[in-house]
């Protein structure tokens, strides 16, 4: 039972390391940014409160190109910079004045608190995208089937419409009255036999890796 929850969670590992690689991949163009503003800013010995700013200011930009993930790296990095090239004593971390330190925590809050703002605010806009394109589809499909000729064949009429609607790979139907399955599009994961199967065992289920989802009579192989 150990080996198989530890085969299960293997997808979400390998899908939280590749987001971890993606987050540094899109801090990168950020960093160099940095790192000259810091040596411009070092070389014309600007202020803490005009590098902060600068600062913030790319942090705010990498919060509107890249991810949540990225953007808290240029926060954590830029937080770093300000605090070993900009607060006394000079090239160290350690700080020697409260009102400093102070300072230095404000800036990294303020950060990571617009961070997440503005991820929130791009999340909130992309579902909203999504779910308008979504209801486009559904009604576009209601629209189809209900022009459908009356008389056309189930995989033409009802289940074509289904796939094409919602850009499926194959979409299946088990009709209990005659015990027959009902197929359209090519399916490599045995679609009919999971529909037959979920229809006897009265059963769901949904295959996250093969983007196969079935429920009871009908499925869809995405």
């Amino acid at each position: 039972m150990k080996s198989r929850r530890d085969r299960s969670s293997w997808p979400l590992v390998r899908r939280r390391t590749r987001n971890t690689l993606l987050s540094l991949l899109r801090a990168i163009p950020s960093s160099i940014v940095i790192a000259f503003a810091t040596l411009a800013c070092f070389a014309f010995h600007a202020n803490f409160a005009a590098v902060s700013l600068i600062f913030l200011i790319i942090v705010v930009l990498q919060s509107l190109t890249g991810d949540l993930g990225s953007a808290v790296i240029i926060s954590v990095i830029a937080f770093l910079c300000l605090n070993y090239f900009f607060v006394p004593p000079i090239f160290s971390l350690a700080v020697s004045d409260a009102s400093d330190t102070l300072a230095l925590i404000s800036f990294l809050i303020t950060g990571l608190v617009v961070t997440r703002l503005i991820t929130r605010t791009r999340e909130a806009a992309d579902l909203a995208a999504v779910q308008r394109a979504e209801a486009t589809r559904l009604y576009e499909l209601a629209r189809q089937l209900l022009a459908s000729d009356p008389g056309a064949s189930v995989e033409e009429g009802l289940l074509r419409p289904f796939r094409l609607g919602l850009n499926l790979t194959a979409v299946c139907l088990f009709d209990a009255a005659t015990a027959q399955l009902h197929i359209d599009g090519d399916s490599l994961h045995d679609l009919g036999d999971q529909t037959r199967t979920a229809f006897l065992s009265r059963c769901n289920s949904q295959d996250l890796n093969a983007g196969v989802a079935v429920h009871r009579a009908i499925t869809v192989d995405e």
